[in-house]
């Protein structure tokens, strides 16, 4: 059953571009473990969201083929990336993450 790995990452307006670029090369890095089908990422409004304008808001949903691959990220990949973007960006940025799990229904017009 697939599963969606949902990202949302608010980052400081002074570091947004040098993040992308490192976004950018972290998804290719996530796509090429077993079990990720595909990445879509989004660009959230932080007026939307009550949020200041100096942060740059984004949400990635990575698509899996099942929970046995997630497992294998978070005990392997997840725990590196992690540390390179804590030392590279320190406190610039937040993210947080959850785990979307069985459809239940697709709405349909």
């Amino acid at each position: 059953m697939p599963l969606i790995y949902e990202i949302n990452i608010e980052a400081n307006i002074s570091i947004a571009a040098d993040f992308e670029e490192w976004l950018d090369s972290y998804t290719q890095r996530v796509l090429r473990e077993p079990g990720f089908l595909r990445a879509d990422r989004y660009q959230r409004n932080p007026h939307d969201e009550n949020q200041s304008p100096q942060m740059k808001l984004w949400t990635i949903h990575y698509t899996l083929k099942d929970r046995r691959s997630y497992e294998q990220y978070v005990k392997g990949l997840s725990i590196a990336m992690r540390q390179e973007a804590k030392e590279r960006f320190g406190d610039q940025y937040k993210a947080t993450r959850r785990l979307l799990g069985l459809q239940l229904s697709r709405v349909k017009e």
